[in-house]
């Protein structure tokens, strides 16, 4: 399906929650690491509860409340620290997806999203593609039902790429997202010569959602 060049340009303006999004990646940019408690229950809370993806959302915890990040949020998260740190450090130096990361990004998405899982028994594919976005901003895509359904519309799954990431210790929706995220990703570089942030990506896949769009 061809994409125009109104969808792309509105996807590069800034957006009513550009404010509101900037404050978050300031704080991970500030607190990129998991070792303190209170920056780790800041962030799985601030993120989760910006994007309608809170952890403790249908948790069969008997915890609740402060007790539950204390208790199931921190404890997990600080257990896991150090391999999450060395997972998100891997990413650092680089200035945008490539095909080649991929891989690492599926396997440590696919890494959090069980975290998360241990901590409240729910799938928080969701939380862990946006908590890692705001951690590392160019390398992460942004997944929830809105932004699937928005992919959908614009890109084909692309089978074999999907094969070759199924081969990582992942989350299965994700890679399938990723494997139609990623050739509309390059398929805009080629045609348009601009290569979209994850942001801009996800604001052009909320986009073509909209009544009145025009692809």
């Amino acid at each position: 399906m061809d994409i125009s060049s109104e969808l792309i340009a509105k996807a590069q303006e800034q957006s009513l929650w550009s404010f509101g999004n900037q404050i978050l990646y300031d704080m991970c940019q500030r607190a990129p690491l998991h070792t303190s408690e209170v920056e780790i229950a800041g962030k799985v809370l601030l993120i989760g509860r910006s994007y309608a993806a809170a952890i403790e959302r249908g948790a069969g915890s008997p915890h609740s409340g402060d007790d539950f990040y204390l208790h199931e949020v921190v404890t997990k998260m600080k257990s896991v620290g150090a391999e999450l740190d060395d997972r998100i450090r891997l990413f650092h130096e680089q200035p945008r997806i490539t095909r080649p990361l991929l891989g690492p990004i599926v396997e440590t998405h696919g890494f959090l999203t069980r975290v998360f899982n241990d901590i409240s028994g729910k799938n928080k594919r969701s939380l862990a593609s946006k908590y890692l976005h705001f951690h590392v901003p160019d390398i992460f895509y942004i997944y929830d039902s809105r932004a699937a359904s928005g992919v959908s519309m614009l890109s084909t799954l692309d089978r074999g790429l999907k094969r070759s990431l199924s081969e990582n210790v992942c989350d299965s929706t994700y890679v399938d997202f990723v494997a139609k995220a990623y050739p509309l990703h390059v398929r805009i570089l080629e045609d348009y010569g601009i290569w979209l942030t994850p942001r801009q990506l996800d604001e052009m896949l909320l986009g073509c959602r909209r009544p009145g769009h025009t692809v």
